[in-house]
């Protein structure tokens, strides 16, 4: 049985830096113990309390003090991107866990178990701008072939609500073709639900004076 003064911190499934707490263990001098397993290359499995794991004091499984030169880009745009992916697919209690590991969004286990790994894949962030994004399969997971630093424009580009369409070798989304093109969002969805074709639809002029075509 776990510890009054645990019984309202459940972290099992949640993320602390490199340490993901597993099993509940008891009470050892007044302090919940935790079994956690570790995202390096080990994978090791370390016994952490309630309180190092919530104050950042262990942070891993040792590892980050043994090899400075593997995970000292611990502070970097490139570690934290990978440790925010982590916790919404795995943190049941993250605020977009729903939106990602409860709809089926994994992270493949190269990467879920070695930040090395992942920053080796996806290389560094070219700018302030860019976040990690699934591309080309939004409703894929976290994993090599399916990801890239993309701008916020790109993102929104790649949701899993846009209405993508292809025409001449290219696939876009409406917003996409609309902005290339210079037509009106408004005018291309009243084409395509009038039943035009997708060609007919992207390369037919609007009209002057007038937006409705038949």
């Amino acid at each position: 049985m776990k510890h009054r003064t645990d019984l309202q911190t459940d972290l099992t499934g949640q993320t602390f830096n490199l340490l993901t707490a597993v099993r509940y263990i008891g009470s050892k001098n007044g302090k919940g113990r935790w079994i956690c397993t570790c995202a390096c290359d080990s994978g090791k499995i370390v016994e952490v309390s309630t309180g190092n794991l919530r104050s950042g004091s262990v942070k891993s499984c040792g590892c980050l003090k043994r090899q400075p030169k593997t995970h000292g880009r611990s502070n970097t745009p490139e570690y934290q991107a990978w440790h925010r992916m982590l916790q919404r697919c795995t943190n049941l209690k993250h605020p977009d866990y729903a939106a990602y590991g409860g709809r089926g969004i994994k992270v493949c286990r190269r990467w879920r178990k070695s930040f090395v790994a992942f920053f080796k894949d996806a290389g560094l962030r070219p700018s302030a701008a860019h976040e990690i994004d699934r591309w080309p399969n939004n409703n894929g997971g976290y994993c090599p072939g399916n990801v890239r630093w993309a701008t916020r424009k790109q993102q929104t580009n790649n949701t899993r609500t846009n209405h993508f369409l292809s025409h001449d070798g290219e696939r876009l989304s409406i917003a996409e073709w609309t902005a290339r093109l210079g037509l009106q969002p408004t005018l291309l969805s009243s084409r395509l639900n009038r039943g035009w074709s997708v060609k007919r639809a992207l390369t037919t002029p609007p009209r002057r004076g007038r937006w409705r075509q038949k």
